[in-house]
């Protein structure tokens, strides 16, 4: 495994998928390393806390463009009337 960021991102995945089986309140430092196959002292480098480990794919923008959510409709668009108007259906 590289250094740094994969490994970073190595935590965060394992934090999804234990926490997608077991429950995000069920989950603990020790099932996320055990996933992501990493030291204790490496999960703590770069998270202070589970939480940390999931906050991540809360908070950061996706790093694909192609993962990244297409802007809607705006509000009064042309041809856009009534009700709703401007909102995808």
């Amino acid at each position: 495994m590289e250094q740094g960021g994969t490994r970073r991102d190595a935590i965060v995945e394992a934090m999804i998928r234990v926490a997608g089986s077991k429950g995000y309140l069920a989950v603990s430092v020790a099932d996320v390393i055990t996933e992501a196959n990493v030291s204790r002292t490496t999960f703590y480098k770069h998270f202070s806390d589970k939480q940390g480990a999931f906050s991540p794919p809360m908070t950061e923008p996706s790093r694909r463009s192609s993962e990244r959510p297409k802007p809607l409709a705006k509000a009064g668009a042309a041809g856009a009337t009534g009700r709703g108007a401007g909102l995808l259906p």
